[in-house]
């Protein structure tokens, strides 16, 4: 760990970050305090997202200041181009905020060596969601596993349409087209809809194109839950500082079988559609290369 931090020290921190920001967030909501910034486009800004990222910088910068990327911008220090960095959504779920519906979250990942190592998570109702590589949570005191169970016959399988007005049709058609009997429409928060695949209230979600901050702050918690995670191809997810969209997605289940059998509809319509996989350039990632182990056969 950089400059000699732990594990548990970026995680303490993380979880006060996240209590902090989130008591800000909720208590606008409460008080119906909505102050639109910015209304233009598919990004809404309130100003609850400005709010809540100043509270998140402050308290994650107050160990270390490392580079923090979010969707209300990224914070780069000018010597810390590569390596570690924080991961952050201040308001996931900014139109169900702003529009009064109770589903929304405030997120925050620790990206080392291209992956989550801690993932921290706050809700609308206040409550605390985090896991890493040394366990997970909730609110502290209570720890939690879920065993691997085996898929219902109607399996729940949560989507995103996504932000591209030209992916709207092309979702429509994969839903219809992929082999499950049930699913559950666009909630507006990828977080948390990871986040109930993860607490076994949905057996999977996937969406086809995502950007980093609206899956980081749930993936480390989704894996410490014993859930599988990787992009609609079944490669694993890796994050670095100047990437601002994964174009092959994601997508989470509970089991392995189902999860392969996601990746091969997924893989099926995406190439029917044009939706092709972008292939990771190893020189990006340090040499690295992402583990396929869910991946189809070629």
């Amino acid at each position: 760990m950089a400059n000699g931090l732990t594990l548990d020290v970026l995680l303490e921190t993380a979880k006060k970050a996240a209590q902090e920001a989130g008591e800000i967030v909720n208590e606008r909501f409460v008080n119906h305090k909505v102050n639109i910034i910015s209304p233009s486009g598919q990004h809404l800004v309130t100003d609850a997202d400005q709010l809540s990222q100043a509270a998140l910088i402050k308290r994650l910068w107050s160990v270390e200041q490392k580079p923090i990327v979010g969707e209300e911008g990224d914070i780069l220090l000018a010597d810390r181009q590569n390596g570690d960095f924080w991961l952050v959504d201040p308001l996931d779920g900014t139109k169900n905020f702003a529009s009064g519906m109770g589903y929304f979250c405030v997120g925050i990942a620790y990206i080392q060596d291209y992956l989550p190592i801690l993932s921290v998570i706050v809700d609308n109702t206040g409550t605390l969601y985090y896991g890493s590589k040394n366990g997970l949570g909730i609110d502290k005191e209570f720890y939690i596993t879920f065993p691997k169970k085996p898929i219902p016959q109607v399996a729940r399988v949560g989507y995103s349409r996504n932000t591209q007005v030209d992916l709207h049709e092309k979702i429509e058609r994969i839903i219809t087209e992929l082999n499950i009997t049930s699913q559950d429409t666009d909630k507006g928060s990828a977080l948390l809809e990871m986040l109930e695949v993860a607490l076994g209230k949905r057996d999977a979600f996937f969406r086809l194109q995502t950007k980093p901050w609206d899956i980081g702050a749930a993936h480390a918690i989704a894996e410490a839950c014993g859930c599988i995670v990787t992009d609609n191809f079944g490669n694993e997810i890796l994050y670095r500082l100047s990437t601002n969209y994964l174009l092959n997605g994601v997508l989470v289940t509970r089991d392995h079988d189902f999860h392969m059998r996601l990746v091969a509809d997924l893989t099926r319509e995406r190439n029917k559609l044009g939706l092709l996989e972008t292939q990771i350039d190893p020189a990006l990632f340090g040499g690295r290369q992402p583990k396929n182990e869910y991946r189809l056969t070629r």
